[in-house]
């Protein structure tokens, strides 16, 4: 008998093939996992890719003081693309905008320092978006 992750099987219920050197006949095959992930998954929020800086944060603006308790902000950076990308999301809805363009960083940078502002604040969010 052959021991598979606390299971016994015996020796004649095992066979051998391409994508693993030995396997119980009743563990899922090669062709079903490839299936199982090439299944839709669970629908999640929709993530349109912004092309323009303004209208970006109009919209992040926008998810924000609909609820800023749900609204988080992502800030990612690939080297291997040089991509700087910034995500804000409440789950719900999920804004994107990436950009390879070393002077949009400021842009970024200056946005989220402007969203950090508005976390902390203890006055009206509407005023202080609208000073800015």
């Amino acid at each position: 008998m052959r021991f598979a992750i606390g299971r016994q099987f015996p020796a004649d219920q095992w066979e051998v093939s391409a994508c693993s050197d030995a396997r119980p006949l009743s563990a899922p095959s090669c062709r079903r996992r490839e299936e199982r992930r090439s299944t839709p998954r669970r629908a999640g929020p929709v993530m349109p890719h912004y092309q323009a800086w303004e209208e970006f944060t109009r919209a992040a603006e926008k998810l924000y003081l609909a609820d800023p308790m749900k609204v988080r902000v992502v800030l990612k950076y690939r080297h291997c693309d040089g991509n700087l990308c910034i995500k804000v999301t409440d789950d719900v809805a999920c804004l994107l905008y990436r950009t390879d363009q070393a002077q949009d960083v400021k842009k970024i940078e200056k946005f989220q320092s402007q969203l950090m502002r508005l976390m902390v604040a203890k006055e009206s969010r509407s005023a202080a978006m609208e000073t800015d």
